[in-house]
């Protein structure tokens, strides 16, 4: 009303859905399932998930969201290793690392991101990566969290190899509540630079996580190396 009477009857605000609710859906929230998806799907909804990690970053938009469902990610099932991050601002969320498990069988580096802005990896296991160096994870002026993850029997077969487990080089990376295991050296005498962890940052913040002495090599490692500045450490390293 304009003459200052309140309205007693229904108000038309001018839209009208002509087919019960609308609901918002693109690729800026994209679902994997290697068990039961497709990668003809859309990976909008979980019951239209696409099957690879593989073909979900190549429908990723700035700011995306991959949600991967319990299964092992391999070669196998269809990826393409290294699974590059083509796009700025990515998280990737597995349903638990103790059954979402990325795994190249060392035919690959699993992950690889440079210049990717801010990264979010969760909630999975990566293991059996190999690489020159970052066999697991290779980040590359990237601002990145690593948090439930558990990284595992990642090796570098280089001989100026550079963190078994998870190279971080420029940007900044924190690690939440992540078990580093037996990554390091495999196959050629070298002198390793981090078996599990090799940081070329600034700053790295570890947060209840799990540096184990890795695989040794022909020559001594250690299990950091960097310039590895803890923002708040109860991690241990047995």
């Amino acid at each position: 009303r304009t003459d200052g009477t309140n309205d007693t009857e229904q108000v038309d605000l001018g839209y009208h859905a002509t087919n019960g609710i609308t609901i918002l859906v693109s690729n800026l929230n994209l679902y994997v399932n290697v068990v039961t998806g497709n990668d003809t799907n859309d990976g909008w909804t979980a019951d239209s998930a696409l099957k690879t990690i593989t073909a979900a970053l190549a429908k990723v938009m700035d700011g995306s969201t991959i949600n991967i469902a319990t299964g092992r990610y391999a070669a196998a099932t269809g990826e393409v290793f290294p699974l590059t991050l083509p796009i700025p601002n990515l998280s990737l969320k597995g349903a638990n690392p103790g059954t979402t498990v990325v795994d190249p069988a060392t035919s690959n580096q699993a992950f690889y991101a440079s210049g990717q802005g801010n990264v979010w990896i969760e909630g999975v296991t990566v293991m059996n990566g190999c690489a020159a160096s970052g066999a697991g994870l290779y980040l590359g002026n990237c601002r990145t969290t690593i948090t439930n993850c558990v990284i595992v029997s990642n090796l570098c077969n280089n001989s100026s190899s550079k963190g078994g487990g998870v190279y971080a080089t420029a940007g900044t990376l924190t690690m939440v509540d992540t078990r580093f295991q037996g990554n390091g050296q495999w196959g050629v005498e070298c002198a390793l630079y981090g078996g599990a962890l090799c940081d070329a940052l600034w700053l790295t913040g570890i947060v209840d996580t799990i540096l184990d002495h890795g695989i040794k090599a022909l020559k001594e490692h250690d299990v950091i190396a960097g310039r590895c500045i803890p923002v708040k450490f109860h991690s241990v390293a047995p």
